[in-house]
C-alpha cells in the first residue's frame, strides 16, 4: 500500500510504501500485521508480558530503571543485535549476538551457518527434528528442537534451555552477517522489558515467570488459529515420530473440535494451558471436505 497511518496511546505515524504480506497462514487470525522498529524510533517501549501491555514514553521519567539490569545492543541495518552466552554443551560455548525478535514465540533460534560450523549435528545426540510448510515468509522450513546447558543474557543465566536450531539452507535462518539467530518470547516473558530505542539498550528485570522450566511440546504438532476466517484451526507442522505424526494428522488439516469441544469455544488464553490438562487427545478435522477423526495420546 502507498500509505499507512498508524497510531497507539502516545505514538502516531505514517509510513509510505508499506508491504502487503501474506500472514494469516503464518501467525493466524489474531495478528493483522507486523510492527518494525521505526514505529519506535525515538521512543521508549515498556512491555509487561505478566499483564499484558505495551507503554510508549519519550523518556525515563515515569520509569524507574535502577530496578533494571541495562543490556547494551548493536544496531545493524536498522535491527537491534542482544549480545549472548549459550552454553550448548560443556565442550561448546557461543558468545555472539541475538537479533532481537519480539514477534517470534520461540526462545532462541540458530542459524543453519552456526549448527554447521559447530557441528550441531553430531555434537548434539538428544534432539527432535521439526517441519513446517509455514515458516516465515519463505515457506518450508526444517528445524531441530533441543535442551542447552545454560543461557545467559546480561547478568542473568538461565538453566537447561530448550531452543532450535535451522536446517534451512536458503531463508534468514540459513545465514546471517551480524547475528546467530533470534531472541523470541520464551527468554523475554520472564522479564519485564524496556526497550530503550533511542540508545539501543535492553532492560531486563526478572518477572515471577523468571524459574518456570522449559517445556518441549507436548502434542507434537503446531497449528495457526484461523477461526474466523476458516472456521478451524489449521495444522501447520510436525515434530518428527510424535504421535500426532503417526495418528495420521496432516499438515493443512483443518481442525474443528478438540475433545468433543468446538474450537470456536476455545480462547486464545484457553490454548496456551490447554495441552497440559488432557492426555488424550480426540481431534475431529476436515479434510477434502470431508470429517476425520484422529485420536493419540500425548
Amino acid at each position: 500500500t502507498d500509505k499507512l497511518n498508524f497510531s497507539v496511546p502516545n505514538l502516531a505515524k505514517t509510513f509510505f510504501s508499506v508491504p502487503v504480506i501474506k500472514l494469516k497462514p503464518i501467525l493466524g487470525d489474531f495478528a493483522d500485521g507486523l510492527i518494525g522498529i521505526n514505529a519506535f524510533a525515538k521512543s521508549i517501549l515498556e512491555i509487561n508480558y505478566k499483564d499484558e501491555y505495551l507503554r510508549i514514553h519519550k523518556d525515563f521519567k515515569d520509569i524507574d530503571k535502577t530496578t533494571y539490569s541495562r543490556i547494551r545492543m548493536i544496531k545493524k541495518r536498522n535491527r537491534l543485535h542482544v549480545p549472548v552466552t549459550i552454553k550448548i554443551k560443556e565442550n561448546i560455548v557461543i558468545e555472539d549476538y541475538l537479533l532481537l525478535d519480539i514477534g517470534s514465540g520461540g526462545s532462541v533460534d540458530i542459524i543453519n551457518e552456526t549448527s554447521v560450523k559447530y557441528n550441531f549435528k553430531d555434537e548434539i545426540t538428544d534432539k527432535v527434528k521439526y517441519f513446517t510448510k509455514y515458516g516465515g515468509v519463505s515457506g518450508n522450513s526444517t528445524s531441530y528442537n533441543f535442551r542447552a546447558n545454560s543461557f545467559e543474557i546480561g547478568n542473568f543465566k538461565l538453566d537447561s534451555v530448550i531452543m532450535d536450531y535451522s536446517a534451512d539452507e536458503s531463508g534468514f535462518l540459513s545465514k546471517q552477517d551480524h547475528n546467530i539467530g533470534l531472541l523470541g518470547n520464551d527468554i523475554l516473558d520472564r522479564f519485564d522489558v524496556i526497550i530503550d530505542f533511542i540508545n539501543n539498550d535492553l532492560y531486563l528485570r526478572p518477572n515471577s515467570n523468571y524459574n518456570y522450566p522449559f517445556k518441549p511440546n507436548k502434542h507434537g504438532f503446531n497449528y495457526v488459529d484461523r477461526s474466523e476466517t476458516m472456521n478451524s484451526w489449521i495444522v501447520t507442522g510436525f515434530y518428527e515420530n510424535s504421535n500426532a505424526q503417526k495418528s495420521g494428522l496432516q499438515i493443512d488439516d483443518k481442525i474443528i473440535s478438540v475433545n468433543g469441544k468446538d474450537i470456536h469455544n476455545i480462547s486464545n488464553k484457553e490454548q496456551e494451558e490447554l495441552w497440559d490438562k488432557i492426555d488424550n487427545l480426540v481431534l475431529i478435522v476436515i479434510r477434502n471436505n470431508k470429517e476425520e477423526k484422529i485420536e493419540f495420546k500425548l
